[in-house]
């Protein structure tokens, strides 16, 4: 199978470890820790953490949907 950005699981890791590679994978580098909680057994960032990334990913209309559905939801942050 063949797999686009959009079908990849996206993992980061914090600098100087290597980003992880893989078929299904697409690996970042962040240059300063973030902190993680516990969302059913896996670390996962902060709903803010994850939009302030997204930032270099997205265009600025993406973003702002992005960050009103995240407004929306109970307790987003």
């Amino acid at each position: 199978a063949r797999f686009t950005d959009e079908s990849r699981l996206h993992v980061s890791r914090v600098l100087p470890r290597r980003s992880p590679k893989g078929q299904s994978i697409l690996g970042h580098a962040l240059a300063v820790p973030i902190s993680l909680r516990c969302v059913q057994g896996m670390p996962v960032p902060a709903p803010a953490e994850v939009w302030c990334q997204l930032a270099a990913l997205l265009g600025i209309d993406d973003l702002v949907i992005a960050g009103d559905a995240l407004l929306r939801r109970k307790g987003p942050l």
